[in-house]
């Protein structure tokens, strides 16, 4: 399987508006989410003695927080629309593909990101990282480093819960 990008984009916002609908709707609502995960991970004070979480919950990071959410399947416009949705009796080679969407993402965001937004290095590491691990899970079974417990920073963990907001609210 190619590891090259199937299709080229020229702006973020081109590639959101190459999503189908049911997709780019279901980023729109995990943004909203995660702004107010966000807003209330702040106002709670959460994990009080741990620097790089206090490091990234911050006002400024708002519009971060906001953007992680909308560009969390972004990735997902470079795959058939038959893969944007995880369906359990997908081969090992489908799973595989669909999985991509994390690197399809962060490749996206890498090259293009920087031209379009005015943000600090820490708030675009923040965006990569709630957006490359996003299917991290607690228990390491998830994908793409099978990163296990606190290993994943406050943002992903975020990004995961709104993501999953919608799934259970919206979808399935």
């Amino acid at each position: 399987m190619s590891k090259t990008l199937r299709k080229k984009f020229d702006s973020l916002d081109e590639a959101m508006a190459a999503l189908p609908q049911k997709t780019y709707e279901h980023c729109k609502r995990v943004s909203a989410y995660m702004e107010i995960i966000f807003l209330r991970a702040c106002a709670a004070e959460i994990y009080p003695n741990d620097q790089k979480v206090q490091s990234r919950l911050k006002d400024e990071n708002r519009e971060i927080a906001r953007l992680a959410g909308l560009y969390h399947d972004i990735g997902k416009a470079m795959l058939p629309e038959e893969y944007h949705t995880f369906d359990p009796s997908f081969s090992q080679e489908e799973q595989a593909l669909y999985r991509t969407h994390v690197d399809n993402s962060i490749q996206l965001l890498d090259k293009m990101f920087r031209k379009e937004t005015k943000c600090t290095a820490n708030q675009e590491k923040y965006l990569l990282q709630g957006i490359g691990f996003h299917h991290e899970h607690w228990d390491g079974q998830g994908f793409p480093n099978n990163m296990k417990g606190s290993n994943t920073t406050i943002f992903p963990r975020m990004v995961a819960l709104a993501d999953e907001m919608d799934h259970l609210f919206c979808e399935t």
